[in-house]
């Protein structure tokens, strides 16, 4: 397979991410926890098989690179749903500036996808899964107590 057809590829995986993505953000605001919890964890996913792609294409080295230590030592994540919501939109370019990024610099489009990722992964407490348990013979949901100090 020749490179191009790995762009074509890789683009095409990044659109059906970014659409969900987007999606997401339009809607956040009627959505259920639980159901934000499980496509954060599905765009988290398909990102970091798209991060790994992207990378290995534009070079040969694996290392962690300066940006990337300098994003992780100053960005902090929440548990607050608010904050995060923020948190996520400030990540909400559109899938036509992704793609635009995509084709006229690579590079700076790989870096958004990797702090995306990252993003999603310090956010995504703020959603908690629904859970059950068995109490006196019935089902009953089980709420996530989450405190902010």
């Amino acid at each position: 397979m020749s490179n191009s057809d790995d762009y074509s590829i890789l683009k095409q995986e990044i659109q059906e991410t970014m659409k969900t993505y987007t999606e997401l953000l339009e809607n956040i605001s009627e959505k259920e926890s639980n159901e934000i919890n499980q496509t954060l964890w599905k765009i988290r996913a398909e990102l970091e098989t798209i991060v790994i792609e992207f990378k290995n294409l534009i070079t040969d080295s694996l290392l962690k690179e300066n940006w990337q230590e300098k994003f992780h030592s100053s960005y902090k994540g929440t548990s607050s749903k608010d904050k995060a919501i923020s948190k996520l939109q400030e990540y909400g370019l559109s899938i036509d500036e992704i793609m635009d990024l995509f084709s006229k610099k690579r590079k700076e489009c790989y870096q958004y996808l990797w702090k995306l990722k990252e993003v999603i992964s310090s956010v995504i407490s703020a959603f908690p899964e629904t859970r059950f348990r068995w109490v006196n013979n019935q089902l009953q949901e089980e709420k996530e107590k989450i405190f902010e100090i």
